[in-house]
Formats: structure tokens, sequence, C-alpha cells
């Protein structure tokens, strides 16, 4: 049995390994699907949809209007250090890779899957045509 939650966020990114439009700044809505295989009891229960949300929600909070980068990327030590208008640091989430909706979604799949959800795949719409997904066959237990 398959359990999927959806949930959505805001980022900015630009993926500094490209040529053209993707290579300056610019952000998506990203849809995020969930796809969880938990065990069911005797019952028939699985997980209480409250309970995927409070550790989905936790992480999937820390991108929210956050800007994505790339450790190699050239702005990477600038956009670490900027300040917001109220004085604090800007939020922002570091990838190891490019700041591609591929390196994305295997990057959520692992934080979920650590993070106690029994993880089937990862489905993220990066615009109303474009869905990437990432599931239990192309995880290898590495860290993303």
């Amino acid at each position: 049995m398959l359990i999927k939650k959806q949930y959505h966020f805001y980022a900015g990114h630009r993926n500094h390994e490209l040529s053209g439009k993707c290579s300056n700044w610019h952000g998506h809505r990203y849809g995020i699907t969930i796809v969880i295989a938990p065990e069911r009891t005797q019952a028939g229960v699985t997980m209480l949809f409250e309970d995927i949300d409070k550790i989905a929600e936790q992480i999937i909070n820390k991108y929210d209007h956050a800007m994505l980068i790339c450790n190699a990327d050239v702005y990477f030590e600038q956009m670490i250090s900027m300040k917001n208008a109220d004085g604090n640091t800007m939020k922002v989430v570091i990838f190891d890779k490019p700041t591609s909706v591929e390196n994305l979604a295997e990057k959520l799949f692992y934080e979920l899957h650590i993070a106690g959800l029994p993880m089937d795949s990862v489905l993220i719409k990066e615009t109303d045509s474009s869905v990437v997904v990432y599931n239990h066959w192309d995880y290898k237990g590495e860290t993303a």
C-alpha cells in the first residue's frame, strides 16, 4: 500500500553549470508529492496523515522562501553572507551538486528517509508541465 501527500514551497535558485536562462537567478513554486510505503498493522492502520505532516513539513519548510545554492557556485560566499532588510542572514539551502530539480528530488528523498518516513518516491513539479520522480530504486543510501 502506498500513501501520497502533497506539499509546495517557493524557492529561488540558479544552475551555475548551465548557460542560458537557467543560469540566471529565478524562482519556482515547487509542487511536492511524497509517496510512502508504510507497514500496516493487523487492524489495517498505517501512518496517520498528521504524523506524516509533522515530519515532512519540518523538512519542506526549510526550503520555503529560501535561496538554493550549490557550494561550487561562484556566488556561494556572497549568498551565504547576505543579510535581509532586518539584518538577519538570508535563508539559504546549500547543495553539494547543482540546484537542478533532479538533485532537489534526490536531496528531499534522502532527508525525508533519514527523518523516518518509509519513502517510496518523491515527485517534484517544477513547472505546470515538468515533473521529476525520484524513487527507492534510485536511492542507494548515499547522502544527497
